[in-house]
């Protein structure tokens, strides 16, 4: 629970009115010591978050959600952004679980052509996603054409938060203007689709090795290249032509650089260091590591985490990455593909498992039995 004390207001708690949703929110906020919350930023919750608000089952999820609303972009920014650039917001898209994202919103053009705003509030993601915005060539985000390396197109914009904002962008104003990505509006990211069929997870691994094969080169000069460091489902977005584009560059560093976030689900820790919480330092090899996990999960839909995770952890296990990678093709999803299919599949997964660190563990066991 939250100390007392702590909330956005002082003195009497203020009764709860409205509509009953509201009634049931307000009452766990003020259980969470949030006394008189915010009066915009309950409206913006009710207008573009109802669901949400429904679904808090207590005072710490409630205080949660009221925090992250404050980030919701409010009326007159939301004038400046479509003054500045003609772009309308609308409310957060859904993550893969059905959960808002709320850094995310979904909006449209100045000519009506559905669009995702993801707004950048962390200085060091901003930079790492205007950076590589134009090393990768992605811009402008309304481009018909398909990206050819299968990135997802992004265009930076930037305007001034609105002073008289009071509800959100609080973050956003700390920081200076507010700066988001245009980004193409894709039906679904890869995560929310159903198992498929080895025709289309070998077509979707070859489009993601492109792409990781074009960031890792992606540098100028006397600098090192990018790694991604979050390869997962819920990054792929998917086409209306099924094309697998890579986005979200957020987590994205240096090669050598220190790790500022990634999936840890994902990654296998380090064989010498089972235990490793985060990675610490960057390399291109933990790319190739997390997309070998990316493609044993499309290849077992059902059944990944059994084959994937130890029981009773939510880890990538790295033995269990190695035996079910050696064991890609005899999954259900491979199981009718033609010879010269799996040949071929094969083949792009031997590559990525060469350039990950699977390999680099039995190059340095083979090292060991030298000596």
């Amino acid at each position: 629970m939250f100390a007392k004390g702590t909330g956005d207001g002082c003195g009497a708690i203020a009764p709860p009115s409205g509509s009953p949703p509201r009634v049931r929110f307000v009452r766990l906020l003020n259980e969470a010591h949030v006394t008189r919350p915010d009066e915009v930023v309950l409206q913006l919750l009710e207008r573009h978050m109802p669901a949400a608000m429904l679904a808090v089952f207590d005072a710490d999820a409630a205080r949660d959600l009221y925090d992250r609303g404050k980030q919701l972009p409010g009326t007159p920014t939301r004038i400046l952004v479509h003054d500045a650039t003609g772009v309308t917001l609308n409310a957060p898209v859904l993550g893969p679980g059905g959960e808002p994202v709320l850094n995310v919103l979904s909006g449209t053009s100045r000519c009506g052509q559905p669009l995702v705003a993801k707004l950048l509030y962390d200085p060091a993601s901003m930079a790492a996603e205007m950076q590589l915005c134009s090393a990768l060539q992605l811009a402008p985000w309304d481009d018909p054409s398909a990206h050819p390396y299968f990135m997802a197109r992004a265009s930076v914009v930037g305007v001034q938060v609105d002073p008289d904002d009071r509800s959100g962008m609080a973050v956003a104003r700390r920081h200076g203007a507010l700066t988001a990505l245009l980004m193409q509006r894709h039906p679904v990211c890869l995560a929310e689709l159903p198992q498929l069929s080895g025709e289309v997870i070998a077509r979707g691994a070859r489009q993601l090795l492109c792409a990781l094969t074009f960031l890792h080169a992606a540098h100028g000069a006397g600098e090192s290249s990018w790694v991604h460091m979050d390869i997962k489902a819920a990054n792929v977005l998917v086409s209306s032509s099924g094309d697998w584009l890579l986005s979200d560059f957020g987590s994205a560093v240096r090669d050598g650089g220190t790790v500022r976030t990634c999936t840890v689900e994902y990654l296998p820790p380090p064989k010498d260091q089972p235990n490793q919480s985060t990675p610490t330092v960057a390399c291109k090899a933990y790319d190739f590591d997390m997309l070998l996990v990316l493609l044993n999960i499309e290849a077992r839909k059902s059944g990944w985490k059994m084959a994937l995770f130890e029981a009773g952890r939510r880890r990538v296990n790295r033995a269990r990455l190695e035996a079910a990678t050696d064991s890609l093709l005899q999954s259900t999803a491979f199981a009718e593909s033609p010879t010269e299919l799996r040949e071929d599949f094969a083949e792009r997964v031997r590559y990525i498992r060469a350039h990950s660190t699977l390999t680099h563990d039995k190059q340095a066991a083979n090292a060991g039995h030298d000596d």
